[in-house]
C-alpha cells in the first residue's frame, strides 16, 4: 500500500483499528494531513486525519503524540486523541470534534490568551533527555529540498530572486542560530498561529489544532510562528497584537534563533504564496518582521 488511498478507504483502516465503524461526512480543512473528515463513530463527532505512501514515512507520529500530552497537561486546549496508529505505509488519527469556529483578526485579549498558552509551557518542558537534533536536521533539510510534509518549498522558490534571497537567508541564519536550537529541550506545537485555533460566540480561545508538528525544538519557534501569522494579519485589525508578540520575541528569543526563526517562517509562507495573489501580502508581512 505505497500509493495514497482513498477516504473511504482510510476510513475502513480506522474502524478495523478502532473495532468499530468509522462514517465519513465531510472533509475538514486541516494543514498538514492528506486527508481530514468529520467523522463519526459510536455515535459521536469526531475528525479523521490521515497519511499515506511517501507522507507516513516523513510523519514523526510518535513525537508529536508524546508532545501532545505534554502541552494538554499544560492546559493547552487541545482535542483529545481517541485512537492513533503509524504503519509503513498508513497512518492515522482519531480526534474529538472541537467546538468553536475560526477567527481573521486577532484582539489584544485573545493575543494574551495566546501568550499565556506559550509561557504555561515551561523551558525545557521535553526533559533532560530530549533531544532537538531531529528536529534541526528537518529544518536544515527543508531549506534544501521539497519534502513531502514539509510547507516550504526552496526549489519551487529558487526560481525567482526574492525567494533565492529568502531561502539563502534562512540558510545562513541556520548555521548562526544551530547551537541554541540543538541546545533547546522545549516542547513546541510546530505550527502555532491564529489559523490553527478556534474561538467561542465571547471571542475567547476554544481549542488548539494542528497538532501534528508538535516536538522538542526551540520556543522561539512557536512564538515567532505567531509573530509572522499575526503580521499576515495587519489588514483586519492585528497591529496590536502583533506589536506586543514582536516586542516579547524581541525579550525572550535570544538574536540568532529570532533572526532564524523570521528567515524560516519567510520561506515557509512565500512557498504557499508565490504566484498567487497572496504573493505580496507575505512579502509585506516579511517586511512588517524585519525580514526583508
Amino acid at each position: 500500500m505505497g500509493a495514497h488511498i482513498s477516504p473511504r478507504d482510510a476510513a475502513a483502516l480506522a474502524a478495523r483499528h478502532l473495532g468499530q465503524e468509522v462514517q465519513l461526512i465531510d472533509r475538514y480543512d486541516s494543514g498538514g494531513a492528506e486527508g481530514a473528515y468529520r467523522v463519526v463513530t459510536g455515535g459521536t463527532p469526531a475528525v479523521l486525519k490521515y497519511w499515506s505512501g511517501e507522507q507516513t514515512r516523513a510523519l514523526r507520529l510518535s513525537t508529536a503524540v508524546a508532545a501532545h500530552e505534554i502541552l494538554r497537561s499544560c492546559g493547552w486546549p487541545l482535542p483529545t486523541i481517541l485512537c492513533w496508529r503509524h504503519e509503513p505505509h498508513f497512518a492515522f488519527v482519531l480526534e474529538a470534534q472541537m467546538p468553536g469556529r475560526h477567527v481573521d483578526s486577532v484582539s489584544d485579549a485573545l493575543c494574551h490568551q495566546l501568550l499565556t498558552l506559550l509561557s504555561a509551557v515551561a523551558p525545557g518542558a521535553g526533559g533532560a533527555l530530549a533531544d532537538a537534533s531531529e528536529w534541526v536536521a528537518l529544518l536544515e533539510r527543508s531549506l534544501h529540498e521539497d519534502l513531502p510534509l514539509s510547507p516550504c518549498r526552496p526549489r519551487f522558490l529558487e526560481r525567482t530572486a526574492v525567494g533565492r534571497r529568502l531561502v539563502a537567508q534562512a540558510r545562513a541564519a541556520l548555521d548562526a542560530a544551530r547551537p541554541s536550537l540543538s541546545a533547546a529541550r522545549d516542547i513546541i506545537h510546530g505550527d502555532f498561529s491564529a489559523g490553527n485555533i478556534l474561538c467561542d460566540d465571547m471571542g475567547g480561545l476554544s481549542a488548539v489544532l494542528d497538532w501534528q508538528r508538535a516536538c522538542v525544538g526551540h520556543r522561539g519557534f512557536d512564538l515567532i510562528g505567531l509573530e509572522w501569522d499575526l503580521a499576515l494579519r495587519l489588514n483586519v485589525g492585528s497591529a496590536p497584537a502583533l506589536a506586543r508578540v514582536t516586542a516579547q520575541v524581541n525579550e525572550l528569543i535570544e538574536e540568532p534563533v529570532r533572526r532564524f526563526c523570521r528567515a524560516y517562517y519567510g520561506v515557509w509562507n512565500l512557498s504557499w504564496a508565490l504566484d498567487t495573489p497572496d504573493e505580496q501580502q507575505v512579502l509585506h508581512a516579511a517586511a512588517a518582521v524585519g525580514v526583508l
